[in-house]
C-alpha cells in the first residue's frame, strides 16, 4: 500500500519500500485475520440460536467463546490502525 503525505494542499502517494511494506502486508494479514474471525463469531452464533430454538441444543459456552473472539479479533485490527495513526474506537 502507500502512504498519502500532505504538503501545503497537495496529496502525494508514496509507496512503501522495505520494511514498511512488511509491516504493511503483515498487518493486512492479521485485519484478515480479524475479519474472519468476527465472521466465525456470527456462524457459531447462528449455529447457536437455531439450535437453542429448534432443537434444545445450543453451542456450551457460546456467550464467553463470543467475548474472547470479539477480543481477539478487535486486537487484530490494532497493528493496521497503529501503522497508519488511526483509532479503534469501541463503544459499549
Amino acid at each position: 500500500m502507500a502512504e498519502v503525505i500532505e504538503r501545503g494542499g497537495a496529496t502525494e502517494v508514496v509507496p512503501r519500500q522495505g520494511v514498511g511494506r512488511l509491516l504493511d502486508r503483515v498487518a493486512t494479514g492479521f485485519t484478515m485475520l480479524g475479519g474472519l474471525t468476527f465472521c466465525a463469531l456470527i456462524a457459531m452464533s447462528i449455529v447457536s440460536i437455531v439450535g437453542r430454538k429448534l432443537f434444545s441444543a445450543p453451542v456450551q459456552g457460546d456467550v464467553e467463546l463470543m467475548q474472547m473472539g470479539a477480543a481477539v479479533g478487535a486486537a487484530a485490527f490494532l497493528p493496521l490502525c497503529g501503522l497508519y495513526d488511526h483509532n479503534v474506537k469501541v463503544d459499549a
